[in-house]
């Protein structure tokens, strides 16, 4: 085997080589473009996350303010009723007066 004949071979053979690399080459290429439209879509869902998040903040607010007047209202509620029993009492103890039997039944 001559010089000549060996360095022919040994070119045929890095060019299968370099065929290949270039399969692989492509194959990178492949891989690169999916991990770019991932990062895409993941940059997507923080920010749709994050309006989410904030979304939610904002509904727990006014669920919470309205809980509060709704609490509030209760509280308040239920001390008119203490106040009106005591009202009703004394109307009926001292001007002998009784709401319950006066008023109609669905207003008392």
């Amino acid at each position: 085997m001559t010089l000549d004949k060996l360095s022919l071979m040994m070119g045929r053979g890095f060019n299968a080589v370099d065929k290949r690399f270039d399969a692989v080459d492509k194959r990178f290429d492949s891989v690169d473009a999916r991990l770019s439209v991932l990062e895409s879509d993941s940059k997507e869902m923080k920010h749709e996350m994050a309006v989410l998040k904030a979304s939610i903040r904002e509904l727990t607010n006014t669920l919470d303010a309205f809980l509060k007047r709704l609490t509030d209202h209760e509280g308040e509620f239920e001390l008119l009723k203490r106040e009106m029993k005591f009202v009703k009492k004394i109307l009926k103890e001292k001007l002998h007066v009784d709401l319950e039997r006066e008023m109609p039944r669905s207003v008392a």
